[in-house]
């Protein structure tokens, strides 16, 4: 058996960045949500693959989120 484990793709929103135009919402909606004070907010990982992850970071026009692999 083998030690390595896959990778996991979680994302970081970086709020001093983030205007909440709800572009990632539309990308990857199980995992974004927008919060109370409109910003975006990451739900967790496994609520969505990688590629939807990408596209959600790729959407967003502030450049504000951030996609980690460990």
């Amino acid at each position: 058996m083998s030690d390595q484990h896959a990778a996991v793709p979680r994302a970081e929103v970086d709020h001093h960045l983030c205007m909440g135009t709800s572009m990632c919402t539309q990308a990857a909606a199980r995992a974004f949500r927008l919060n109370q004070d409109g910003q975006a907010e990451f739900q967790g990982v496994g609520l969505a693959t990688l590629d939807e992850l990408r596209e959600a970071a790729m959407s967003c026009p502030m450049a504000a989120i951030n996609i980690v692999e460990e």
